[in-house]
């Protein structure tokens, strides 16, 4: 009975080294993360899209229609599709897309600056 006990009391001093101990390396490792999701250390996509978020603001001063609520299946209509507003800048061309943003995925004439 002695054994089995010791035995015991040896696995939980095993189990607490393997994962107490390397949990300092793990917070390490979020903290890492969390800072490359951090959006002000992202280096530019070159694409401008990091000047000028796609807000309802933006779209506007482009000359675009903000959408607030859109079809996640704007270009499938026949699709079953879950209802899910899908917020995004309606246009008829380029010059209504912010800077760095082009009108594509055109349906009826009308397209979503990506």
């Amino acid at each position: 009975m002695k054994k089995v006990i010791i035995t015991l009391i040896a696995a939980a001093f095993v189990v607490i080294a393997i994962f107490v101990i390397p949990s300092d390396e793990r917070s390490k490792e979020s903290q890492d993360l969390q800072e490359t999701r951090d959006p002000s250390t992202r280096p530019s996509d070159g694409l401008g899209r990091d000047d000028t978020p796609l807000t309802e603001v933006s779209c506007l001063d482009a000359g675009g229609t903000w959408n607030p609520c859109g079809s996640a299946c704007r270009t499938n209509p026949e699709a079953i599709c879950i209802e899910l507003c899908v917020e995004y800048c309606e246009c008829q061309g380029n010059n209504q897309c912010p800077s760095g943003y082009t009108c594509d995925d055109v349906v009826d004439g009308v397209g979503v600056c990506l």
